[in-house]
């Protein structure tokens, strides 16, 4: 007791004292005892908010402090010292400030301050001012002075420093609310496609979590689900997805606006798993109601491109949306061929669960409307209960995560409604309405009410598909998500590259499904040593031309990695020349890629591709005399204009170049052309690496059809590759990731084969995919002494040692010769291991392996300098396994000759 009140007084003598009335020895740099202010300040959080004269006083030091020192310009504070000792006493008079929760003109102040620090250069300051207002945040009266920040706080996402970035993340997650959820989620959004791979786990669940709290409509909340996993599904749980397809089924006016959205993305392309199963389960439930515009053949085709890389549970899901689409049209015989075709494959395939449901449906499709009768009925409303998102970012934040954190999620949580409207309303039966209206924000709708229940196998929603004959309405059970991954080849072939048998006439038979250069072959590769070149491509005999156009290298589909046995250049080497071909019409002129539709006349709209520019056959009124009827086809579709002819597409730099500078960066140009551009961002850890192809459209006119990418391992490197999409829109850039496991010594680089069409223009180009090594090698800098040359000794004879001598035309310094060493990630200490100043050694671990049988390997370097020039240099490697020795002393090699 009355503690404080001394502690205050002691506190008004040092701000207030002036500097003759207190001894030389308490003042640093002019500031009183700064050190004790700070610790009477942090002293007085300890115990409650005084009252009374103590309250006065002490709001009248915290506002002299604030003001003091938070319009003071670091431009006239020259000294570090100085600024770090004002700004320690200014944060902890901020956090004061919150602690007693003072009045609303001195948190004011606080605001501004800290505002004006976020522009400053110095990265501590920023964090801290960051920090601070984070805490500030959550005060409700001094939010909207905060989200004046706002585009101040956006910039900071992509500040250089990572921690500054994170603090921007945590601030922006606390000051939304309903006024400006749709804006903070959109710039999220922005970012989350540049984020760091250590972050986008947390900016995901907290963009899921913001979507939800405030979002102005189901319609917005399931755009903005939708974007998160296309951007990020290797970062979207399943709870996510779960939550989407809960609220559509909960709301029916929702069901035909996602069933026309998922077209939209099934169009674009490629997708994660998590966005494929959303797809699979509102197509199948709510693709009803769109048939008018969307048939149940066109969107069995958008969903069956998704099948063969799908995981087995995942081709589960996708196997009831066949049967139940073809219910909806059971007359369509090319329809009734593909999913009975599929289904009757699927009865031998090794997976039980499949076989089970490829027999079931089978059964099923037989007697159509006893099925839709009795056995696959529409998914019930789902039960509300607590969302599950909120406790993901607890757990992922930490139950010691500081307070700004853990009270932003109680904010969150208890939120009142935008507009007075009441967020219960959104899980309300609807209103019966012939046709939905849009949906414009009106109100903020609490999403967090309820939560999708999980199943009783792996927590995926059921469908309502019966199994037996004997149920009115049973749900085949969902196996567990398999832990090895499945065997894509087998689906592969099972899928793209066996057709069925065609139908009898009347009906016409779809081709069959064409690579992505019809009436092509996979070019040889001539093997190149470690800086040998390659040949370029050569046609390969007996393959006729296509429309004109000469013999050119195939390219392969999507997800065929693997299959090619042409022998491949050495890990440095140049890679091959792009390949253009001029091409006119045929099949190559199509904008999407996929063979024409089966159907009555080959220039309808619909099926698998676009209208043909061909002559009309009903005469000047085409659709008043078709024999089908005006609403076979719909509305007549204007003819597109032909695109005008291209340049050949020649690379804009030396793809040499770009090659070796990938070898020793994370990030840079991997290909570039008048047309497009590829980039590339990765990262390693212990032996796993994600490599991210950035592929971008310079085009600002027209799309590039039938975009392939196609990546070829070999024994040393496992390559997982999400195909990109087939279209590629005017001045788009979709990512591409490729997920790397390093089996051993990389001897041999990997091949990436890209390939595109731009009207006339046809590019294949094969490129090296810069993986070596040394990518998979931690540094080891204060490896024991002992141990490294016990080593040395071990393995001191060729082959387990690879030595080569290099000569320069010019000198270079042993920092020089450090850094290239450092960029095989060998880890070198100047003086350590070699105490000769002319000569550098280092050492590192080589991680390989399957998963589950990972192992380590040493890897030792020393590269010994001539005294009298350093132009002349030896360098030796050293490791128990051979291979990796010689990889790692050609990269040095290589490098100290560039260098």
């Amino acid at each position: 007791r009355g503690q404080p009140s001394r502690v205050i007084k002691v506190l008004d003598r040092m701000v207030n004292v002036r500097e003759k009335d207190i001894g030389a020895e308490y003042l640093y740099y002019q500031i009183p005892a700064p050190w004790l202010q700070c610790k009477c300040l942090r002293t007085l959080q300890f115990f409650p908010a005084p009252d009374g004269a103590d309250r006065a006083l002490l709001d009248k030091l915290l506002t002299t402090i604030i003001d003091r020192t938070g319009t003071s310009d670091p431009k006239t504070l020259n000294n570090p010292n100085l600024m770090n000792a004002l700004y320690a006493i200014l944060f902890e008079a901020i956090t004061l400030s919150v602690h007693i929760d003072t009045d609303r003109k001195l948190l004011t102040s606080c605001v501004a301050a800290l505002s004006k620090f976020l522009t400053y250069k110095e990265p501590n300051i920023k964090y801290l001012a960051l920090e601070n207002l984070s805490r500030l945040a959550l005060l409700p009266d001094i939010l909207a002075a905060i989200r004046h920040q706002q585009p101040t706080v956006v910039g900071a996402l992509r500040d250089p420093d990572v921690s500054i970035r994170k603090r921007a993340m945590d601030l922006l997650f606390t000051m939304c609310d309903a006024s400006n959820a749709a804006e903070v989620v959109d710039e999220l959004l922005k970012y989350l496609v540049v984020a760091d791979f250590s972050m986008r786990e947390e900016l995901v669940l907290k963009i899921a979590v913001l979507a939800e709290k405030f979002a102005p409509s189901v319609q917005w909340y399931v755009d903005v689900s939708v974007q998160l996993l296309e951007k990020a599904g290797d970062f979207v749980s399943d709870d996510i997805w779960h939550r989407v397809v809960q609220l559509v089924t909960n709301n029916e006016s929702m069901q035909p606006y996602a069933a026309r959205n998922i077209v939209t993305v099934l169009k674009r392309g490629a997708m994660h798993e998590s966005l494929v199963c959303t797809a699979a389960y509102i197509l199948g439930e709510y693709g009803r109601l769109i048939t008018a515009e969307t048939p149940a053949a066109e969107q069995f085709r958008l969903l069956h491109a998704t099948f063969p890389p799908a995981s087995q549970p995942t081709k589960g899901l996708l196997m009831t949306s066949f049967v139940k689409l073809y219910l909806l049209d059971p007359q369509n015989q090319a329809l009734k061929r593909d999913v009975v075709g599929l289904f009757e494959r699927y009865q031998r395939f090794m997976d039980a669960e499949l076989q089970q449901r490829s027999a079931e449906y089978l059964a099923l499709a037989d007697n159509p409307q006893a099925a839709t009768q009795r056995f696959v009925l529409p998914m019930p409303k789902w039960p509300e209960r607590e969302s599950t998102l909120l406790r993901q970012l607890q757990k992922h934040e930490g139950v010691d995560e500081d307070a700004a954190a853990k009270a932003a999620l109680t904010a969150a949580s208890s939120a009142p409604a935008f507009d007075g409207v009441s967020t219960a309303a959104l899980m309300a039966p609807p209103l019966a309405a012939p046709a939905p209206a849009p949906i414009t924000p009106q109100a903020s709708v609490d999403l967090l009410g309820a939560a999708l229940p999980a199943s009783s196998a792996n927590g995926d929603p059921f469908f309502g598909t019966a199994a037996t004959a004997s149920s009115s309405a049973a749900v085949p059970a969902q196996p567990p998500r398999p832990s090895n991954p499945v065997d894509l080849l087998s689906d592969l072939f099972a899928d793209t590259l066996t057709t069925a048998p065609p139908a009898p006439a009347p009906a016409p038979v779809a081709p069959p499904a064409v690579a992505p250069f019809p009436g092509t072959a996979a070019p040889a590769m001539a093997a190149g040593g470690l800086f040998g070149s390659d040949s370029a491509p050569a046609p390969v005999p007996g393959v006729a031309p296509v429309y004109g156009v000469p013999p050119q290298p195939a390219m392969p589909a999507p997800g065929l990695a693997g299959m090619s046995s042409a022998p491949q250049p050495g890990v440095f080497a140049p890679p091959s020349t792009s390949v253009s071909y001029p091409a006119s019409g045929g099949p190559l002129a199509g904008p999407s890629g996929f063979p024409p539709a089966p159907g009555p006349t080959s220039g309808s709209q619909g099926g698998f591709g676009a209208p043909a520019a061909s002559a009309n056959p009903f005469g000047d009124n085409p659709f008043g005399g078709d024999p089908f009827g005006d609403n076979a086809f719909g509305a007549p579709v204007p003819v597109p204009p032909p695109m005008p002819q291209f340049e050949p597409a020649k690379p804009t730099g030396d793809i040499a170049r770009w090659y070796s500078n990938l070898l020793v960066k994370d990030r840079g140009i991997l290909y570039e052309d008048q047309y497009l551009q590829v980039g590339v961002q990765s990262k390693y850890t212990a032996g796993r690496g994600e490599f991210v192809l950035f592929m971008g459209n310079k085009n600002s006119d027209y799309a590039l059809q039938q975009v392939s990418v196609v990546a070829t391992g070999n024994p040393s490197v496992q390559l997982t590759l999400t195909p990109p999409p087939a279209q590629l829109g005017a001045k788009q850039q979709v990512q591409v990731p490729i997920q790397v496991v390093c089996m051993g010594p990389i001897v041999e680089a990997p091949v990436l084969r890209l390939g595109y069409v731009l009207s006339n223009v046809v590019v294949a180009q094969d490129l090296r995919i810069p993986l070596a090594s040394h990518k998979f090698i931690t540094p080891e800098a204060m490896i024991p002494r002992e141990t490294f040359f016990e080593q040395w000794k071990a393995f001191s004879a060729p082959p387990s040692k690879a030595q080569e001598m290099v000569e320069r035309a010019a000198p270079i310094s042993i920092e020089g010769v450090l850094a290239v060493m450092r960029l095989a990630n060998l880890g070198v200490e100047p003086g350590y291991l070699d105490p000769s100043p002319y000569n550098g050694a280092g050492a590192g671990f080589f991680h390989a392996g399957p998963t589950g049988s990972e192992h380590n390997v040493l890897v030792m370097s020393r590269v010994e300098g001539n005294p009298q020039n350093m132009t002349q240099f030896r360098v030796t490697v050293s490791s128990p396994n051979p291979q990796l020795a010689a990889t790692t002393k050609d990269l040095i090699v290589h490098q100290l000759k560039s260098a």
